[in-house]
């Protein structure tokens, strides 16, 4: 399993939550986490740091055009993950009709074998058993859009290049208070990989 966080440094949640994600100790297999991958943006909470967007960086059919991104890379081709996990939060909500437009509130999987369906599941697991009462409806969550390489984002990568399960995770920043939106990443990642008989 591959994590990676803080490809935008104003996304503390991904960030953050990887970092918990990376106490893990799994029972079996490999946990490979780069919580927080790009530090300047993230010691300066901006959505780009030095390397300019981390997260289009990723060259799809090719190496990736930064040199951060490349040595992530090295680091995924190194360990050969099963499956892949990429944390961020977006300021909007994933086809909300009351807040503003954004992809938070969404698990985007690859169209890669069981990734659709644990997402759709994930979703329903959180909203069910970690969206406050008060939350219901307008916070739920919900299977996004396919990350299918039409972006060169990470997950895209993952989805042309390798052709593997991958997630991008996005809680949103409206309104929502920094340790729900930790802990709603954090579960999600979980019941995936609680599917999937992994933890």
């Amino acid at each position: 399993m591959f994590v990676i966080g803080g490809q935008h440094g104003d996304e503390p949640s991904g960030w953050m939550a990887a970092n918990e994600i990376a106490q893990w100790q799994p029972d079996t297999g490999k946990l490979v986490v780069i919580p927080e991958a790009d530090q300047t943006a993230i010691r300066d909470r901006t959505y780009t740091g030095d390397n300019g967007n981390l997260n289009r960086s990723w060259t799809i059919g090719s190496d990736p055009t930064r040199l951060l991104a490349r040595e992530i890379w090295d680091v995924v081709e190194e360990h050969d993950p099963d499956v892949f996990f990429d944390l961020h939060s977006s300021f909007g909500i994933y086809g909300s009709d009351w807040g503003p437009d954004g992809v938070g509130q969404a698990v985007h999987p690859t169209p890669h074998d069981y990734a659709p369906r644990l997402a759709s599941a994930a979703a329903t697991y959180i909203n069910r058993n970690f969206i406050p009462d008060n939350y219901r409806n307008e916070y739920n969550f919900q299977r996004g859009p396919f990350s299918a390489g039409d972006i060169p984002t990470f997950t895209g990568k993952v989805a042309v290049d390798l052709e593997k399960p991958g997630f991008t995770v996005e809680s949103t920043r409206y309104e929502v208070p920094l340790d729900r939106r930790v802990t709603w990443t954090r579960r999600v990642v979980t019941d995936v990989l609680r599917h999937r008989d992994v933890i």
